[in-house]
């Protein structure tokens, strides 16, 4: 097995074209799809950029800035420092979106981007609990979470699970 570089580290460029043109600007995290697509957290882009497996071809799939976009199109939406990516089996991108404080969605089949989780407001604490997303009874979009992290879905994609570094605490939402 050999190691072949696809890209080069700088300021991000290249969508629309061959994957190995491309620079990213601190890509940090990466998943798969089924199709073995590639998906990439391009930090300070603030963006994730697709790798198609057949064509070579790469391209933004959501864009860039500070928090904006949700029921609009991902590629329009904004993020401010994406932190971890997971897909669910229908192609669906679930994301942290750290410094806007938010859990996202992308919705595959239509194209758009909406919180799930996290109003936008910071807190402080180190509780070290599970906690469901929508404890106290306020709904998962109503919580103010700190630093979400690293992301899984369960077996049957019924359940998202996210842990806060600030708060040390784990979250759980049902998708």
């Amino acid at each position: 097995a050999g190691v072949s570089a696809t890209s080069n580290v700088g300021e991000a460029s290249g969508d629309g074209g061959l994957a190995i043109n491309a620079t990213f600007n601190q890509p940090i995290t990466l998943t798969t799809d089924k199709l073995n697509n590639i998906y990439i957290f391009d930090l300070a882009d603030h963006s994730i950029r697709k790798i198609d497996f057949n064509s070579k071809i790469i391209t933004k799939v959501i864009g860039a800035g500070t928090y904006s976009g949700d029921g609009g199109l991902g590629v329009n939406a904004n993020l401010s420092e994406p932190g971890s990516i997971v897909l669910d089996k229908l192609g669906n991108i679930y994301l942290a979106d750290v410094l806007n404080h938010r859990i996202r969605k992308f919705t595959k089949s239509t194209g758009i981007i909406s919180t799930i989780a996290g109003n936008g407001k910071s807190v402080e604490g180190n509780s070290g609990t599970f906690r469901k997303a929508s404890y106290n009874g306020k709904n998962a979009v109503d919580v103010s979470i700190n630093t979400p992290a690293a992301m899984g879905l369960d077996n049957n994609e019924i359940n998202l699970y996210f842990v806060d570094n600030t708060l040390g605490a784990l979250f759980e939402i049902n998708v």
